[in-house]
């Protein structure tokens, strides 16, 4: 009788353990239908929320394509602005330019979210002078034409390594000027 009393605080033990560990992994779910988790095991089991660091991750990657528009409405070929890197494992351990992409994916997140709600024209916001500023950052370390009146931005979303997804095009900006006045 007394090796089963003694089994008993291990089983407990045991059990209580899976179910907090089988909630912390449900509660991670995508669906927020999952969170009922957190209110059948209650509050006493502190199952985490770790989803606060990225509560709607990223489905696509953004990218600002500029091109030098030349007298007489001639436009050059797209560029890409700005590059991701590519991860390494060392990344893991650090990575400071990090901060510097997922920055960009901030503020061209932020105008497409800023652009559904707009009532006025976009080019007041404050993410689309970013991204300017960015694209004119761009053009100032290119050879450019000496026929050159200005550029247009292009801000597209694309899913990355599904080829079958056709990209989507968030905004096409209005010609803008190599030097802001």
């Amino acid at each position: 009788m007394s090796r089963r009393i003694r089994i008993l605080p291990d089983a407990l033990l045991i059990g209580v353990l899976a179910a907090w560990f089988a909630g912390s992994v449900l509660g991670q779910h995508p669906s927020r239908t999952f969170d009922r988790v957190r209110y059948w095991l209650g509050t006493n089991f502190r199952v985490p929320d770790w989803r606060f660091f990225a509560p709607e991750p990223g489905q696509t990657d953004s990218h600002v394509l500029v091109r030098v528009v030349r007298e007489g409405d001639v436009a050059d070929d797209w560029q890409v602005t700005h590059e991701h890197r590519t991860r390494a494992w060392w990344h893991a351990l650090y990575f400071p330019e990090h901060r510097l992409d997922k920055g960009f994916f901030d503020v061209v997140s932020g105008l497409g979210v800023r652009m559904q709600s707009l009532e006025g024209p976009f080019e007041e916001l404050s993410e689309y002078k970013a991204i300017v500023a960015h694209a004119r950052g761009f053009l100032t370390k290119q050879k450019l034409p000496a026929d050159a009146v200005g550029f247009q931005l292009m801000v597209v979303d694309d899913a990355g390594y599904d080829v079958d997804e056709d990209l989507h095009v968030k905004l096409f900006s209005r010609l803008e000027p190599l030097d802001p006045e």
